[in-house]
């Protein structure tokens, strides 16, 4: 009777253990004017450091309903500002960046926040410096892409 009761047990072990570790998180609900480059799967940011991801987006009446996963050791207080970072050349997906408020207030799980972005959406531009010959390599490319774009050009060279 007794022969049955260890693999019960190691199974309820294991199911503790994964269930009581994995995925602590809070959600949170934006809404949206423009979520311009979002999907499933974009990173939240503060700071340099991902607290949490896009789970899903939706369309309501007039907002686009984006659902967050935030990591639970994250506080988010309330009045934080919220912006969809545009992927660039080398990071094609966008992103939400978040900049904490001084607030004492947080957000509580599966709380709403309205998000005005129509002008908050920005680019997210890598500076970077080029050597000398890949900046003449890049500018050899982009006279190459000028000639074939622009015909008029085609008559100079």
């Amino acid at each position: 009777m007794y022969k049955n009761i260890y693999p019960v047990r190691l199974f309820l072990i294991i199911l503790f253990i994964f269930c009581g570790c994995a995925g602590r998180h809070n959600n949170l609900y934006l809404l949206l004017d423009n979520a311009d480059g979002l999907y499933a799967g974009s990173s939240v940011i503060s700071r340099g450091v991902i607290i949490g991801k896009v789970e899903e987006l939706s369309l309501s009446d007039k907002w686009i309903v984006v659902k967050l996963t935030i990591k639970d050791k994250y506080k988010l207080p309330k009045e934080s500002d919220f912006k969809v970072m545009l992927g660039n050349v080398l990071q094609r997906k966008s992103n939400i960046d978040v900049t904490f408020s001084s607030s004492k207030d947080t957000y509580a799980n599966n709380d709403t926040v309205i998000v005005h972005n129509k002008k908050g959406i920005e680019n997210n531009i890598i500076p970077m410096e080029l050597d000398s010959s890949s900046r003449a390599e890049m500018l050899k490319v982009f006279k190459q892409l000028d000639t074939l774009l622009n015909p008029k050009n085609k008559a100079k060279d």
